[in-house]
């Protein structure tokens, strides 16, 4: 085992660059929350975002890294070099870092708040819009955690939801 970050400040949520070469994370080396891209040979971190970030992914042709931030709602985008920050969508609501998805044709998110039940919802990078996929059975587990994921062309989303159960059980020759 190797250490692959360094310097001062929390270092957090890591993800692969789609060449496997680098990892993306969040740190606050810089006093801030910020998404910072380190090469897995050693080196040093390059800073990515300027105005915050927080958790992310990159691009599938890895032109393209896309966040949330701490504070904010949306999903933000960046060259994956560093340059100029963009919001993609507002969708995302704030603290949901972990419930949503980049796929090549666009964004999957978890909106907990539509009624009457949770709805897995797709912004599309071609049309620019967001549209309703499928509502799910039960409320997504904690939207600060990872709980979404989908493949890379789309067609298969996984997503992780709170199911209460409940049971009884029996403990035999207690002392």
């Amino acid at each position: 085992m190797r250490a692959i970050t360094d310097g001062d400040g929390d270092n957090a949520v890591p993800s692969w660059s789609r060449d496997g070469e680098s990892i993306y994370f969040c740190s606050t080396r810089s006093r801030s929350h910020q998404i910072w891209k380190q090469s897995v040979h050693g080196g040093g971190a390059i800073q990515i975002t300027q105005h915050g970030g927080f958790t992310g992914f990159e691009s599938f042709d890895g032109k393209t890294f896309y966040y949330s931030k701490l504070d904010e709602e949306g999903v933000w985008s960046v060259p994956a070099d560093g340059g100029g920050e963009a919001l993609v969508t507002p969708a995302l609501r704030r603290g949901y870092w972990g419930a949503w998805a980049v796929s090549e044709g666009g964004i999957y998110l978890v909106d907990d708040d539509v009624l009457p039940r949770p709805t897995i919802e797709f912004y599309n990078f071609s049309t620019r819009r967001l549209n309703a996929v499928m509502q799910i059975e039960y409320s997504p587990l904690d939207l600060g955690d990872p709980s979404l994921d989908a493949s890379r062309d789309g067609r298969t989303v996984f997503f992780a939801q709170y199911r209460p159960q409940s049971s009884i059980a029996v403990v035999e020759n207690f002392q």
